[in-house]
């Protein structure tokens, strides 16, 4: 279940992008209390490029995603 972070600003994550409820992974301004700079597009380009990344490496990844897809929603 989702928590908000210390600051209210967002919900708390991990460094890898997720909530601590798999396999929720996060980018942009629900990250702002644990990473500010999150709703520029330079910013959210970086942050998407590390998901990307981090969600292609993980085996949890496909494990997790019925036929090894990769859902992405924005809220």
């Amino acid at each position: 279940m989702a928590q908000p972070d210390r600051l209210g600003l967002g919900i708390e994550i991990t460094p890898d992008f997720m909530d601590g409820a798999d396999p929720l992974h996060t980018v942009g301004s629900l990250r702002k209390g644990a990473l500010w700079e999150s709703t520029a597009v330079p910013e959210l380009r970086m942050q998407s490029a590390e998901l990307a990344r981090h969600l292609l490496t993980s085996r949890e990844a496909a494990a997790a995603s019925p036929a090894g897809h990769i859902w992405i929603f924005e809220i």
